[in-house]
């Protein structure tokens, strides 16, 4: 069987962004608020995103959403698990080593940051069925989301610097300009099938 070439273009984007993010120090600092962090975090959901393209193709949005859904899992996820290993282990002696529930917070502050990635590849989807409208309301929706949810799950935690509010809105819009990427390849790129 072979690979969706929207699979192959999101797997390449992929794995661009995450050297780039581990060249630059983002995998010692993946659950960090710094650039590289949030980069190597787009790099994972584009890479599920690919997966999740070639296993299943988003045919329709129902199907895309469950594949965002999934992407933003394993964000989470890789995430929740970069930060235990830095913490927890590589840093034992230097740190209190944090507790699930401080893994958990933190991470779920950057599942609202790359939502924008994922609205884009479900907009992506809706683009391809003919519902552009609808796919545009919800990108710029996905961005508005990702901002109010961050920032505020960042004031429940009491995690707010002076300048939280900008560094939320340049997130989100760095984010939402890096979901382009999905929307743009399962939106305007023909599947392999499609001559």
């Amino acid at each position: 069987m072979a690979v969706d070439r929207r699979s192959r273009a999101l797997i390449a984007a992929a794995l661009l962004a995450i050297a780039l993010s581990i060249s630059f120090g983002g995998l010692s600092s993946g659950y960090g608020k710094d650039g590289w962090g949030l980069l190597l975090r787009v790099g994972v959901a584009y890479l599920a995103l690919g997966v999740a393209t070639d296993i299943r193709a988003p045919t329709d949005s129902p199907k895309a959403a469950l594949s965002g859904v999934v992407a933003l899992t394993v964000v989470f996820v890789a995430g929740s698990l970069l930060m235990y290993v830095d913490f927890a282990l590589l840093r034992a002696n230097a740190h209190r080593p944090p507790t699930a529930l401080d893994i958990a917070s933190h991470q779920l502050d950057f599942v609202f940051v790359t939502l924008p990635v994922v609205v884009g590849y479900v907009s992506g989807a809706l683009i391809r069925s003919g519902r552009s409208y609808v796919a545009s309301v919800l990108f710029l929706s996905g961005g508005l989301v990702g901002f109010v949810g961050g920032y505020a799950f960042a004031v429940l935690q009491w995690n707010v610097a002076p300048l939280a509010q900008l560094y939320y809105i340049l997130a989100v819009t760095s984010t939402s300009i890096l979901g382009l990427v999905p929307l743009g390849v399962i939106g305007w790129m023909k599947p392999s099938t499609e001559r």
